[in-house]
């Protein structure tokens, strides 16, 4: 069913993935380099979605994103890929059972490094100001609904008025 054929051993190396699916969360995949542990993980998770229809997170380093894309397109049948741009993009996937395989991947550099953000700049008498000058800032609209480029720093000084929120995860 698959769009390429394995090797006999990477179709093993798959059945034992998606039967150790079954019953764990996670599974450990190793292998030297070329023996097609991308190719092995895409039909595992085809075996895995013909069992209950599971949508697949990949996270892997940065320059293997076009790989895996490239892999899942010419190894699952009618899949659906989609490049995630932070982990908050993971967090709104749809719920429910998809009709057809669903891969998400996302680089490890971004979901290492992005992460919700609130404003730093000081508020006094409903307005924003920014924590070094004082400097009332002001734009067209409310700019610290969300985090711009327009908005990222004090005009006068150079301050930085956004900071990590570790309320939220």
């Amino acid at each position: 069913d698959l769009v390429r054929r394995p090797f006999r051993a990477q179709a093993e190396a798959a059945q034992g993935l998606a039967a150790l699916w079954q019953t764990r969360k996670a599974a450990l995949l190793a292998g030297d380099m070329g023996t097609g542990k991308t190719f092995v993980a895409c039909a595992a998770s085809w075996l895995f979605f013909r069992s209950g229809r599971y949508r697949v997170l990949v996270m892997c380093p940065a320059h293997l994103v076009p790989k895996w894309v490239r892999e899942i397109e010419a190894t699952v049948p009618g899949a659906r890929v989609r490049v995630l741009g932070s982990w908050r993009d993971a967090a709104g996937l749809p719920r429910g059972a998809p009709e057809r395989p669903e891969f998400y991947v996302l680089s490890k550099e971004v979901a290492k490094l992005s992460w919700f953000w609130r404003p730093g700049t000081v508020r006094r008498r409903g307005r924003h100001e920014c924590p070094r000058c004082g400097q009332v800032l002001s734009f067209e609209r409310d700019a610290f609904g969300e985090r711009l480029s327009e908005n990222a720093r004090c005009g006068r000084c150079g301050e930085v008025l956004w900071q990590a929120d570790r309320r939220r995860v």
